[in-house]
Formats: C-alpha cells, sequence, structure tokens
C-alpha cells in the first residue's frame, strides 16, 4: 500500500500478482506510480520482490514473492485512515501473506484500523508498518510517537537503522516498537520520470519499510508468534 509501482522496471518484471486495474473500489491504478518526485512505491516494491539477474536488475530480499500494489489516493501514496482500512481488509481477501502499508498518521490507531488488523490477523495475514519519522522534532533518534497503523494490536511496528547499525536519527521511540531494519540511503528501482537510469539512494525509510515485509515473505508461512515483546519464527 503505497504510491504504486511502476510495472516497467525490468527488476520487477513478473513480479507483480493480480492484474492492471484490479484495486480495492475507489482506489487509483496500483500498476502506476504516481509519487513522480521520488517513486516511493516503485522503490520499496523492488527492495521485496527485485527478481535481480544482472546489473540493471536489483535482486530483492524476497524475489520468490510477488507483490500486489495498493495505490493510496494521494499523488504520493497518502491517505486516510478508513482508506487504510478498507485496503487491509481488501488485501485479506485477495489472499495476502504479508501486508504492508506505507503510511503513517501521527495519532492513535483508529477503531476502522484496530479492527481491520485484528480482521487480518484472524486470516493468519502478517501486518508490518514503519514507526514514524521522528527526526521532524529535532533530529535526534527516539523522539515523537509510533504513527498509526503501526500502532494498532498486532502490527510489527519497525524502526529504522543506518549503515552502521545505529538508529537512525529519523527513528521514533515508544512501547510498540518491535524491531528494527536498514532503512537509510538504500539503492532501490525508480521510474525513469525521477531518475534516468531507473535507480536512486532511498534514505529515511521510517514511514515505509521494506526489508522486513520481505523477510517474512521469505521465511514463508512456518508456525509464528508475534508479540510487542517477542518475535519468533519456528
Amino acid at each position: 500500500m503505497d504510491s504504486g509501482v511502476d510495472a516497467t522496471r525490468p527488476a520487477l518484471a513478473g513480479q507483480l500478482a493480480g492484474r492492471p486495474g484490479v484495486a480495492p473500489a475507489g482506489s487509483p491504478q496500483g500498476w502506476v506510480d504516481r509519487d513522480k518526485e521520488a517513486g516511493h512505491g516503485t522503490s520499496m516494491a523492488g527492495l521485496i520482490v527485485g527478481q535481480g539477474g544482472d546489473r540493471n536488475r536489483q535482486l530483492g530480499i524476497a524475489p520468490e514473492a510477488t507483490v500486489q500494489p495498493i495505490a493510496l489516493s494521494g499523488s504520493e501514496g497518502d491517505g486516510n485512515d478508513a482508506e487504510v482500512a478498507r485496503d487491509i481488509r481488501w488485501a485479506t481477501g485477495a489472499g495476502a501473506d504479508v501486508i504492508s502499508p506505507s503510511i503513517g498518521f501521527e495519532q492513535p490507531a483508529s477503531v476502522w484500523t484496530v479492527e481491520a488488523v485484528q480482521y487480518a490477523l484472524t486470516k493468519n495475514v502478517v501486518l508490518v508498518a514503519a514507526t514514524g519519522e521522528g527526526g521532524r522534532a529535532g533530529g535526534r533518534a527516539g523522539g515523537r510517537a509510533v504513527n498509526s497503523p503501526a500502532n494498532a494490536p498486532g502490527v510489527i511496528a519497525v524502526n529504522t537503522t543506518t549503515r552502521s547499525g545505529d538508529l537512525s536519527r529519523y527513528s521514533v521511540g515508544g512501547s510498540e516498537v518491535v524491531l528494527a531494519a536498514p532503512g537509510d540511503e538504500i539503492i532501490a528501482p525508480v521510474p525513469t520520470v525521477v531518475e534516468d537510469n531507473g535507480y536512486a539512494v532511498a534514505r529515511a525509510l521510517v514511514r515505509r519499510p521494506p526489508l522486513w515485509p520481505g523477510w517474512s515473505r521469505w521465511c514463508g508461512h512456518a508456525t509464528r508468534t508475534w508479540t510487542r515483546r517477542t518475535c519468533s519464527i519456528a
């Protein structure tokens, strides 16, 4: 759930599930990236399911998986919590194993969001969301509070780390945080309208963390036990 995905990128050939035009009622076309400034949805999809194969095709963390792109209504992949709740339900019904809403609201999770998350959990779906962007509150790690939908019970809230393994200055603190994953200065595919060569360096992926959803899918549907304090896969 992001800005959509540019289906023409070589790294994503054959990696998108469904077909063009299949989307929740009222949603934009998911096979087109509406973010003309950064191509965020394309970057996230490439980091998860990029198939690799040569120097022009990035290898993602879960290349045997596929992505069903759901475009949020804003021009850069922004929406509202009612839309996010609707899309979680739609993706669950479409058979998603892992759902990653690429958005964050600085507020408690709404009733719609909480109920949608609980519905997805009853279908054995893993939900992963970024904690938010704490750096806007002074450029320090641990600023602000965990955003919705990451703060909804049952969602795996993911912070971001630097290349050295430290929490990035964009990271957010809070009891809801479960994990931290690389999310700063990562090379990812983008539409050529963003960069002529089709790749760019993505920064501050704390609102849209791609690596943990990919890792979740790579591990498959093994026996899972998720809590805010523990994460085990057996």
